[in-house]
C-alpha cells in the first residue's frame, strides 16, 4: 500500500455538511464537474461519510467484481430503503443471508422460465395494443402506461395475480416513496432519526404497499402446490431445519420484486419513447424492421434474438438514461483501486449515469445512436463502460426477464403506433430510480 497515493479530494461548499447538498440539488451536474475537474476517481464528504467516487470502468469492475467480497451492502442508502420500504428484500439485503435468498429465488429467472413468462408478456402487450387502438389521435402520459403494462405482466409472472385493478394506487403509492425516500436519504440524517413528517408520510405509503403485498400472499395461502410461480417456489421453501420462510420476509422478497421488477423497466421503456419521439427516423427505421420481422404479429420468446434493432434501441436508451443510475458501496477493508487508496468504512459511489457518458468510452455520448450496441462495437468497449444491471455477484437477478420484455413491448408498440413528443423539454429526475419529470406526455398515432 505504500506506492498508493490519496484519491483527488473535493472539499465543498460546506463546512458541516461538504458536498451533501450540492450533491442533493443536482446528482448529474456534480458528478459531471468532480469527473471533468479531478478525473476518474474522486474524493469528498458527504456530512459525515466519507465518499469515493470511481468513474472508471476498471474502477467499477474492481468493486463488483474482481474484489467484490470486500465491498458490501451496509451502507446510508440501503439502509434507508430497508428501514422505510423494503425490509430484507434481495435489494438491500446483505452476506450469508441474501445469497440463500437469491439461490431460492434464482430457479424463478432461468431462460426456461422466462420462455413461459414470454407468452405472458405477448397477452398483456397484445390487450394494451387494444386499448391504445380505442385512443388513436390521443395524448397519453407513457411513463404512467408502462408502469401499468409492466406492473401487469410482473404480477402475472411471478406471483399470479392481474394487478390491474392496483395498478394506480400502486403508482401513486411508489411515486410518492421514491420522492421521500430520495429526500430522507439526502437529509444527511441517520437511518435511526426520525424525521417528521417526511417520515410519517413514507410510512404511510409503504404500508398501502405492503396490504397489497399481504392481499397477494394471502390469496395463496394453501393453495402453493397448485402453482408454478415464484411465490409458490417461495412459500413452500424449507431451510434446513425444514422451516418455512417467516412472514416478514416472504413479505419483504415479494415486495422488493413486485416493485423493482416493473419500475426499471417501465422507466427504460419511457425513455426508449422519449429517444424514438426526438430521433423520428430512427423511429420510422425501427418500425419498419420490426413490422418486416413480426408481420402483424406480437413477439414471442423465440422472435426476440431476431429483434436486434429493438434490442439496440434499449440498450442505447439505457445508456443515456439508466433507470437505476447510481450504485453505492461499503469499502470493509482497506484497499487500493487504481493506485489511490480507499480506507476502510469508505462509502464507494458508482454511477451508471456518469460512466455511460463519458466521453473516453463514448463518442458523442448523448448522441441517441443504437448502432454502439452492434456486436462489433460492444467487443471493443472496456468492460464496465455500460452496466445498467450492475455486475459480479449482486447482478440484477431479473436483467433478462426485463430485456426479453423491453424487446417485446417496444417491437410491437413500434410497429402499431407512431409515437410523437408533446412536452417541450424532457428532464430526467434522479430519484431511487431515474424518470422523466413530471411525466412524458405523447401523442399515438396507429400506423396503417
Amino acid at each position: 500500500m505504500n506506492s498508493t497515493k490519496a484519491a483527488p479530494f473535493y472539499k465543498g461548499k460546506s463546512r458541516i455538511m461538504g458536498s451533501l447538498l450540492e450533491m442533493e440539488k443536482d446528482p448529474a451536474a456534480f458528478m459531471d464537474r468532480m469527473m471533468h475537474s479531478y478525473g476518474e476517481i474522486v474524493a469528498f464528504r458527504m456530512a459525515h461519510l466519507n465518499v469515493i467516487l470511481c468513474i472508471h470502468p476498471q474502477a467499477i469492475s474492481h468493486v463488483l467484481h474482481e474484489n467484490h467480497m470486500n465491498y458490501d451492502k451496509q451502507v446510508f442508502d440501503y439502509k434507508m430503503m430497508g428501514d422505510r420500504l423494503l425490509g430484507k428484500g434481495l435489494l438491500t439485503n446483505d452476506g450469508p443471508f441474501w445469497l440463500k435468498q437469491r439461490r431460492l429465488a434464482q430457479p424463478a429467472f432461468h431462460r426456461k422460465r422466462i420462455e413461459q413468462y414470454s407468452a405472458i408478456m405477448k397477452k398483456c402487450t397484445r390487450d394494451f395494443i387494444q386499448r391504445w387502438h380505442s385512443m388513436d389521435g390521443e395524448v397519453v402520459d407513457v411513463s404512467q402506461e408502462m408502469a401499468s403494462l409492466t406492473l401487469r405482466i410482473v404480477g402475472l409472472s411471478l406471483f399470479g395475480k392481474d394487478l390491474t385493478r392496483e395498478s394506480a394506487e400502486i403508482g401513486d403509492a411508489l411515486s410518492g416513496a421514491n420522492h421521500l425516500l430520495t429526500r430522507r436519504i439526502f437529509s444527511g440524517l441517520p437511518s435511526f432519526v426520525k424525521f417528521m413528517p417526511l417520515d410519517f408520510r413514507l410510512r404511510r405509503a409503504s404500508r398501502r404497499l405492503v396490504s397489497i403485498v399481504d392481499e397477494i400472499i394471502a390469496e395463496r395461502k394453501g393453495q402453493e402446490d397448485r402453482y408454478d410461480d415464484l411465490l409458490s417456489m417461495l412459500m413452500q421453501a424449507r431451510d434446513e431445519s425444514d422451516r418455512p420462510m417467516d412472514a416478514s420476509q416472504l413479505r419483504d422478497e415479494v415486495l422488493t420484486l413486485l416493485l423493482a421488477g416493473h419500475e426499471t423497466t417501465a422507466n427504460a421503456l419511457s425513455w426508449c419513447f422519449h429517444l424514438l419521439s426526438e430521433n423520428p427516423r430512427e423511429q420510422e427505421n425501427l418500425s419498419a424492421d420490426c413490422k418486416q420481422i413480426l408481420g402483424t404479429e406480437i413477439a414471442d420468446f423465440s422472435a426476440v434474438p431476431s429483434l436486434g434493432y429493438a434490442q439496440r434501441v434499449v440498450e442505447e436508451a439505457m445508456r443515456i438514461y439508466p433507470p437505476a443510475w447510481s450504485i453505492a458501496r461499503r469499502c470493509k477493508k482497506d484497499d487500493e483501486i487504481m493506485g489511490y487508496s480507499v480506507k476502510a468504512n469508505t462509502l464507494i459511489f458508482l454511477s451508471q449515469l456518469v460512466t455511460h457518458r463519458h466521453p473516453d468510452f463514448w463518442d458523442e455520448p448523448m448522441e441517441f445512436r443504437p448502432s454502439r450496441f452492434s456486436e462489433e462495437e460492444k467487443k471493443n468497449r472496456a468492460p464496465y463502460a455500460y452496466f445498467p444491471f450492475g455486475g459480479g455477484p449482486r447482478l440484477c437477478i431479473g436483467a433478462d426477464f426485463a430485456m426479453i420484455e423491453s424487446v417485446i413491448i417496444l417491437s410491437a408498440l413500434v410497429a402499431a403506433f407512431r409515437l410523437e413528443g408533446v412536452k417541450k423539454e424532457v428532464r430526467p429526475e434522479l430519484l431511487i430510480t431515474l424518470r422523466p419529470e413530471g411525466g412524458l406526455p405523447v401523442k399515438i398515432s396507429r400506423r396503417q
